[in-house]
């Protein structure tokens, strides 16, 4: 039996994350925190690392660790770059980091894109330093598409996907797309057949990654 640790910031994906990994996974055990502030927080103090973004994180590590889990999951992108400032005893896996490998294997041309202003800068940090790593020469054209989350999440998902189909289709040179964020995934298949070129979307490809450790 795994016992695994989970932070969520948005409520949706408390609801459908847990379900796909008891589907996936026999022998687990969830322990899960929900922090609906930390979004806030990374926006107040404008789009940067702080003391107190580490802070939080830290508490959550330690809830962790006094329930034992063996690793925890970010599955929020915005967070990438808080734990990549926090040395933890405990694996701290990112939902989104199999999907950056991913992508810099397949392609040079990346066109990432995000909804939401918190992830663009860490998902674009965590995209760059997966090519480093692996010794690739990619080129990242990071488009932010607020009017599109606004869309989603007003329920209209036609227009979401129209949206971002408008957006990226400017960028000349794309060998490979790839979303930020796991509730865009609902986009993939069809830009997929729109532009003919691979879409990444984040929680099938670590599920996948997640299975080696299992």
């Amino acid at each position: 039996m795994k016992k695994v640790g989970v932070i969520y910031t948005v409520p949706i994906l408390q609801e459908s994350f847990p379900k796909l990994m008891h589907q996936e996974f026999d022998q687990i055990e969830l322990v899960e925190i929900l922090d609906n502030e930390i979004l806030a927080i990374i926006k107040e103090d404008d789009y940067n690392v702080t003391e107190r973004q580490i802070d939080k994180m830290l508490g959550h590590i330690e809830y962790f660790n006094q329930n034992k889990v063996d690793f925890i999951i970010s599955t929020c992108s915005s967070l990438g770059d808080i734990f990549n400032n926090i040395k933890s005893s405990i694996p701290i896996f990112q939902i989104d980091k199999p999907m950056m490998v991913e992508a810099v294997n397949l392609g040079k041309n990346i066109v990432l894109v995000a909804t939401a202003p918190t992830t663009i800068k860490p998902s674009t940090n965590l995209l760059k330093n997966t090519a480093t790593q692996l010794n690739k020469s990619v080129t990242v054209n990071a488009l932010l598409i607020p009017e599109a989350g606004t869309l989603l999440f007003g329920g209209d998902t036609k227009g979401f996907i129209n949206k971002l189909i408008e957006e990226i289709e400017k960028v000349e040179s794309k060998d490979i797309i790839v979303l930020a964020q796991g509730s865009m995934a609902i986009a993939k298949d069809t830009l997929g057949i729109h532009f003919g070129i691979p879409v990444l979307a984040s929680t099938d490809l670590f599920i996948a990654d997640l299975h080696k450790n299992f």
